[in-house]
């Protein structure tokens, strides 16, 4: 792993449990992890010892690697030699691990349909920057999860399930839309099912006073 880069990882490569052809696999994985393998992964695609099809643009976990085809790679950075001062806190990451879940659903996955339809207004407005800073501004601060964290009150799930309520309500008012356009989209499933309903019961009707 490169030194202090955290935000570096390997991918992972395994045989499972009871694999039929585990001499092959063995063997598979012996060459992805060769230099021969690694160069597949790092190379411009059509040169010698590279991808002829596909340009992966990966990283090697060969240290040595990056020196021996500099300049022929996909990839411009040597992660073994980038210097970070970045440090993860795992404590502090595991703890608000949930919170940003919660927001996370809240604040973007939920309201996705309203969030793009405020976000292509702005673009074709020329507001970009304007509604960047607002839409980046979310409902609750760092000092505030951490207060949350410390307390326990996110364990809380009363008091968890009204805040989450409360963020997608202040997201709802925050993605400005047309109200009547998107309420009119929004429902449009529901609305086709009540015409078709209301139009079978009219047909009914008739029929069974023709009857």
């Amino acid at each position: 792993m490169p030194h202090d880069l955290t935000v570096v990882n390997g991918d992972a490569i395994a045989i499972l449990k009871g694999a039929p052809h585990r001499a092959i696999a063995e063997r598979f994985i012996r060459f992805a992890l060769s230099e021969e393998g690694q160069k597949l992964l790092m190379l411009r695609k059509g040169e010698p010892d590279g991808p002829q099809q596909f340009e992966l643009g990966k990283f090697s976990v060969i240290p040595g690697l990056y020196s021996r085809v500099k300049g022929r790679t996909s990839v411009r950075l040597n992660p073994f030699e980038w210097k970070s001062n970045f440090v993860y806190d795992a404590t502090k990451g595991s703890g608000r691990w949930g919170i940003v879940n919660d927001l996370m659903g809240a604040w973007i996955i939920d309201p996705h349909d309203r969030l793009a339809a405020t976000w292509k207004r702005a673009i074709k407005a020329g507001e970009v920057e304007a509604e960047l800073q607002r839409l980046a501004t979310i409902p609750v601060s760092e000092q505030e999860v951490q207060s949350l964290i410390d307390t326990g009150r996110w364990r809380n799930v009363e008091f968890r399930n009204r805040t989450i309520n409360a963020w997608a309500s202040m997201a709802r008012e925050t993605y400005r839309t047309d109200e009547n356009g998107m309420s009119v989209l929004s429902n449009l499933p529901a609305l086709i099912a009540l015409i078709v309903a209301i139009a079978m019961v009219v047909y009914m009707r008739r029929r069974f006073r023709a009857s």
